[in-house]
């Protein structure tokens, strides 16, 4: 056993705590503070494989991008040097990663199983608001269970439970449906929805970890879970296949528990509550008088099981033949205040710990606080059905216009008042974008060909009860390219998305995003279409538009459209200008703490300009000039900070920088990659 501590950047490790299905747990410490840290390290044997390297990345890039009292905390992340792996006696592998965390004393949820129906709930609302917080920002677990839900005692940095372990985390908000273990079923089988057994990625959603955290609170209420054990076939049947056993609780739970419950483990993904704050609505509203338990509280909870790879095999669940609509949702009250009911304090950072974090964060949004007042307060006519409302946010290149559309679509589906959808336009038109990517995006079409798109669009026509006359144009939407959606004209297909949008947002609102307006004139011909339509008891949407500001001035047709749009009843206009110099130090306080001279010299070249800000810190990272000092990360010795003047002048740096050893070909075909966009059709590059 390890008693020795191992240096690891700003930590010493001390021993192993624990071990999952791909990685070893260590206790550790940070130095200079003396705060007690759990270290994630990937098994060496496991760092010659692609897919777990590619697994623990996405780990590290899904919990660097949440900030949630109830989601562990990470502090930073690397891989494991030479003398580490040496003073290890072969427990650490070089070069293997590692992912640094706040540490929980207190184990797991079921070392802690709740004796009472206030117990369970309290844990459940736990659970429900950390997974509300990680699906609002296109964040699905899949592997949800007792092991993963950890709680953090008196003494630790953040009392409460904590939902841990995204190792299996996969993105169901991007332009592909993308699966590290693409073609094989992963989880832990006894807490497994169906889809997990039998689907593919397109098919996950916030739905998934509800029935997995079903299961749970099966085990929480019964002692077992709801299909028992068995091998991954047997319980991918079950799960599957088979009713659900009876429900005998060793709880006093509330009369209409068992129906709540039931919801969360259909075996039909629409039939289950679409969100986490769904879920957590309806059990805050059961009625309090409660059923008697019907047997006595087993000795001890099972330990959780561990995580499997297993080909697809299962069978698909047993569903209705006949397409049920999508049953009503107990619609969640729509609070005054956008703000938590709760302050949540500035984010904890450990000197000298974080560089390898920066380029994950999620970029806060700081100040603002009229323009988010503002926004939620048009959601909330939108939201009571007055109709639908428009907002343009527009400024200058970097001032945040983006950032805040964003917040209000996260802030919205995490109180879950609201779903959003969102297209994107750039100055050359690349896949993914605009109304096509939109479409494709919300309804997960990504990949599909022109029969199974057909299908799938159909599909969820019958589930929301909209129009299937509607089907042909939906399909050009999504199609643009396609021959046969040249002869369905623009006003066809906008009246096609109209119908579409009154048919979803007669269950939950929408906030619809459409950003930087000045390169997209279908976005703008949509929005004339919506807003000449726009009635009390129509679609309730609320569109967010973002643009520059010359654009919004110019003589031309997308600038003349969007002044006279501004002239409807139902749109307002916010101007995003620089952020205050106490606003800007927040932001750049919650990426990294510099040392302060560094820090006025990064205030006064951005100007109040929030992305100037945070590329400049980016490229002080990128190029290794710092370094960790008492008074936050400075100038390594000799390094000079050389700041560019305007965003412009650093990004053509970088660039310079990226290709200068590989050549002058590499600059053709970073513009050829410039016109393509982020994502990259095969055919249009060849």
């Amino acid at each position: 056993m390890q008693t020795a501590p191992i240096p690891l950047g700003p930590f010493s490790l001390f021993a192993p705590v624990g071990h999952g299905g791909m990685a070893r747990v260590w206790r550790g410490t940070h130095r200079r503070s003396g705060a007690e840290v759990a270290v994630k390290v990937l098994d060496g044997g496991l760092s010659y494989d692609e897919r777990f390297l590619d697994a623990f990345a996405s780990e590290i890039r899904a919990v660097a991008g949440l900030d949630h009292p109830g989601v562990v905390l990470v502090f930073d992340h690397g891989v494991v040097p030479e003398a580490a792996a040496a003073r290890s006696d072969g427990a650490l592998a070089e070069g293997a990663p590692y992912l640094v965390m706040e540490y929980a004393s207190g184990g797991t949820l079921l070392e802690h199983p709740p004796a009472s129906w206030e117990a369970l709930r309290t844990v459940l609302l736990a659970v429900l608001d950390a997974l509300a917080h990680a699906h609002a920002r296109g964040v699905v677990h899949r592997d949800i269970k007792g092991g993963n839900v950890l709680l953090c005692g008196g003494d630790d940095l953040r009392p409460g439970w904590k939902l841990s372990d995204f190792g299996l985390a996969i993105p169901v908000d991007g332009d592909a449906v993308d699966d590290i273990f693409a073609g094989s079923s992963v989880g832990t089988p006894p807490y497994m929805a169906p889809e997990q057994f039998s689907g593919t990625p397109r098919d996950f959603g916030p739905w998934t970890d509800l029935y997995a955290l079903g299961c749970l609170t099966w085990l929480l209420t019964t002692g077992v879970t709801p299909f028992g054990s068995g091998t991954p076939a047997e319980l991918g049947e079950r799960h599957c296949q088979q009713p659900l056993p009876s429900f005998e609780p060793h709880l006093a739970l509330p009369t209409g528990f068992r129906d709540w419950l039931d919801r969360m483990l259909r075996k039909d993904s629409w039939a289950r509550f679409q969100s986490a704050a769904e879920a957590a609505h309806a059990l805050r509203s059961l009625d309090d008088s409660r059923a008697p338990a019907r047997r006595e509280a087993p000795a001890a909870l099972p330990a959780s099981q561990s995580t499997v790879l297993m080909d697809r095999s299962a069978p698909r669940p047993v569903l209705p033949s006949a397409i049920a609509p999508q049953p009503r949702r107990a619609e969640v009250p729509f609070p005054a205040d956008w703000r938590p009911p709760k302050a949540r304090r500035d984010p904890i950072q450990l000197q000298g710990a974080g560089l390898g974090l920066l380029a994950l964060r999620r970029t806060a949004v700081v100040g603002r606080e009229g323009h988010r007042d503002r926004m939620w307060e048009a959601l909330g006519r939108v939201v009571a059905g007055d109709g639908a409302e428009f907002v343009l946010l527009h400024g200058e290149p970097g001032q945040g216009k983006s950032r805040l559309a964003q917040w209000l679509c996260e802030r919205a589906a995490e109180r879950g008042v609201a779903r959003s959808a969102s297209a994107h336009w750039g100055p050359t038109r690349g896949a993914g974008e605009g109304l096509a990517g939109m479409l494709s995006r919300h309804l997960r079409l990504q990949g599909l060909d022109g029969l199974e798109r057909t299908t799938r669009l159909s599909r969820h026509l019958e589930r929301i009860d909209g129009d299937s006359a509607d089907l042909l144009a939906l399909v050009a939407v999504a199609s643009p390219d396609d021959p046969a959606a040249q002869t369905v004209p623009p006003e066809q297909r906008f009246a096609a998305l109209e119908r579409l949008f009154e048919a979803e947002t007669r269950r939950v609102p929408f906030v619809l995003w459409l950003d930087d307006l000045q390169h997209g004139p279908e976005g703008v011909a949509l929005l004339e279409h919506l807003l000449a339509r726009a009635r009390p008891g129509g679609a309730r949407l609320l569109i967010i538009g973002t643009t520059w500001t010359d654009a919004l001035n110019r003589r031309d047709a997308v600038g003349g459209a969007l002044r006279e749009l501004l002239t409807f009843d139902r749109a307002g206009d916010l101007p995003v200008r620089p952020l205050s110099r106490t606003s800007q130090k927040r932001l750049l306080a919650s990426l990294l703490s510099l040392e302060p001279s560094l820090e006025d010299e990064v205030h006064r070249k951005a100007e109040g300009n929030p992305l100037f800000a945070i590329q400049m810190l980016g490229d002080l990272a990128e190029r290794g000039v710092l370094e960790p000092q008492r008074g936050g990360f400075g100038l390594v010795p000799g390094a000079r900070a050389s700041l560019p003047k305007d965003i412009h002048g650093l990004w053509q740096r970088r660039v310079e920088r990226l290709v200068e050893p590989l050549g002058d070909d590499a600059r053709g075909a970073l513009e050829v990659a410039a016109a393509l966009g982020q994502r990259v059709d095969p055919a249009e590059w060849r």
